[in-house]
């Protein structure tokens, strides 16, 4: 009896003891970083400098192909800007520049090259562009200093406006009506068309929308559009209710127009079909308002002829004076744009025979993404990235990194389909794009084009975010080799359900891009359709969801870094580490009243057991 009642109570110890150990283990916080930080981190979308850091790196971990491999390439989708800084050029050529939204103003250059005879400022994501009507000039600065003069002509027409699209393509307007294209940054400019004719009515106004659709005001109030680049022209209101006293126009991110005409701002919400007054009373004084400019937050800001800085925050409907941008010098402002500096992102890699990397060297590659690898064949890998800013305001981002290769000497696969006549399946080789099977003497049979794989990066998938604007990042690559992929478009369903939103061009058989929108508040569905030149497409595997939300909700997001090689990251943060603690005192009260449970019903068995 005493033997039976001794194992029982064995037993009972053995269940509890084994019940709480379980217990704790599913509540065990496993970290999932892989390779080295050196100032900086993964904030759960990219890699980034922490903190008032200037310099830093990552350095990826070794990755083992499992055999001897050639190593082709290395793509990546990083970013190179941080914040975005206004700029404006006043009537004597000096620039003025503000990080904190217009307040607040210093010069950056005095005198660009001319101090008379600006018309115009506007940007792309490389360079700051002056307009000048001395020689009709174009001048160009990468950091809103040290302007340089790049172009003289448009064929003796003054330039008036000029703008940029989302591939980085410039546009300006030229006296009477005349449109120019430059696909490297202002160097070099390409007639295009006429916007009105032959009628002389100069440009008043140009702005390009989401869909790289190209409006234009005239001198008369007429409102022309183009949607092949500046080409052909089609009159879509004949005076929206002004004329030469126009002043600028502008886009939001909803593709909504506006026109400064004086004291008074127009909408269009019908692609400028039709026009209505938002405001009148913009400023208290009595000046004339000039310039008109709308970031990529949806925030507008207008210019007034003394340099007075006024902002809305609520696509014009009220406005708040915040600033003077040329610092309460009386000379008028003529172009404020919005810019965002770039930085340095700086890539090396080596390739490996032991799978620690000893005594292998750094390759320093071309920092422009796809790069092809010139590495020796081995079966290991590793690739670091550089970090380096001038300022904090300018921030790096490295979102994902792909890295293509194949193990060296594996025989192609053959034709299954005829190796039933075969009596050796590792006689092939790979005969003009044909899998053949010599050992059959077989006739070649064509191999099929595959579609390509998509991966979807950043946002990643139930990703949450305060910031309204989200860059895509998505990677592509043709498996097959047969045909080079050929573009990439971004579904999503903001703006009017579920839509191609955006499409670019891709080259070469693995690649990747971004798309930067900007979007109101609420929760998103997307993804990338990737076609190769042989019309086959490629979607994502599922459709990725994310949210951008007004309050913060405090919750660490997890992500990675997708490729071949997949990378993932977690990296603790006060909060995290506040309800970390909280979370195991909780199932520490839980799992102590588990035990003393336990203990008082094995205490009351072993007495009931006694009797």
């Amino acid at each position: 009896m005493k033997k039976r009642l001794i194992k029982k109570i064995g037993i009972m110890f053995y269940i509890l003891i084994m019940f709480t150990l379980l217990v704790h283990a599913l509540t065990f916080i496993t970290n999932f970083n892989e390779g080295i930080y050196v100032n900086t981190e993964y904030n759960g979308s990219a890699v980034i400098l922490i903190g008032e850091n200037l310099t830093g790196s990552y350095t990826s971990k070794i990755f083992d192909a499992g055999n001897i491999s050639t190593w082709n390439n290395i793509s990546w989708n990083g970013n190179n800007f941080g914040p975005s800084s206004l700029f404006c050029v006043d009537n004597g050529g000096d620039i003025y520049q503000s990080i904190d939204g217009g307040s607040v103003w210093e010069m950056s250059q005095e005198d660009y090259g001319r101090t008379t005879a600006t018309i115009d400022m506007f940007s792309n994501l490389n360079y700051l562009y002056i307009l000048s009507g001395t020689g009709n000039e174009v001048w160009r600065s990468a950091d809103g200093t040290n302007f340089t003069l790049i172009y003289s002509g448009f064929d003796t027409k003054s330039p008036y406006v000029g703008d940029f699209d989302s591939n980085g393509n410039l546009y300006v307007v030229t006296a009477p009506g005349k449109i120019w294209k430059s696909i490297d940054n202002g160097e070099i400019w390409i007639l295009q068309g006429d916007f009105n004719g032959d009628s002389t009515n100069d440009p008043k106004g140009i702005t390009i929308d989401n869909n790289n659709y190209i409006y234009i005001v005239g001198a008369a109030g007429n409102i022309f559009k183009s949607v092949d680049e500046g080409v052909n022209w089609t009159k879509v209101n004949d005076g929206y209710g002004g004329s030469t006293g126009t002043d600028g126009m502008e886009s939001d991110s909803s593709n909504n127009l506006y026109i400064l005409l004086n004291t008074k701002i127009y909408k269009s919400s019908d692609a400028g079909v039709s026009w209505n007054v938002i405001n009148d009373s913009i400023s208290p004084y009595a000046n004339t308002l000039v310039q008109i400019f709308i970031d990529d937050n949806n925030n507008l800001f207008i210019l007034d002829a003394i340099g007075r800085v006024f902002k809305s925050a609520n696509l014009g409907v009220s406005w708040i004076e915040v600033g003077d941008c040329n610092n309460e010098v009386t000379t008028n402002p003529k172009g404020i744009t919005g810019f965002k500096q770039m930085a340095s992102l700086d890539f090396q890699v080596r390739s490996c025979n032991d799978g620690a990397c000893l005594g292998e060297s750094w390759i320093d590659i071309n920092d422009i993404s796809p790069q092809n690898l010139s590495v020796n064949n081995n079966r290991y890998f590793q690739f670091k990235s550089y970090f380096e800013t001038e300022d904090v305001n300018y921030s790096l981002q490295l979102y994902g990194v792909i890295i293509d290769y194949n193990l060296a000497g594996t025989p192609p696969q053959c034709d299954l389909e005829h190796l039933e006549l075969c009596d050796n399946q590792q006689d092939c080789e790979d005969v003009g794009g044909y899998w053949y099977n010599d050992f059959c003497n077989e006739e070649p049979q064509p191999q099929e084009n595959q579609a390509p794989i998509v991966t979807l990066i950043n946002p990643s998938n139930g990703f949450n975010t305060q910031t309204q604007q989200i860059t895509f990042s998505c990677s592509a690559i043709d498996t097959d080799g047969f045909e080079e992929l050929k573009n990439i478009t971004l579904y999503g369903n903001w703006g009017g359900g579920w839509h191609a939103n955006e499409t670019k061009s891709l080259t070469g058989t693995s690649n990747s891009t971004t798309f930067t929108k900007t979007l109101p508040y609420g929760t998103y569905v997307w993804n990338c359709l990737v076609y190769d030149n042989g019309s086959l497409g490629g979607w994502g595997d599922s459709d990725f969801t994310f949210v951008i939300f007004e309050e913060s909700i405090g919750e660490f997001e997890e992500g990675s870094l997708v490729g071949e090689f997949s990378i993932a990251g977690e990296v603790p943060t006060d909060s995290n580490l506040e309800k970390g603690i909280i979370k195991q005192i909780i199932i520490g009260v839980i799992i102590g009243s588990l035990f003393v449970g336990m203990l008082v019903l094995l205490v009351y068995l072993i007495f009931k057991l006694s009797k």
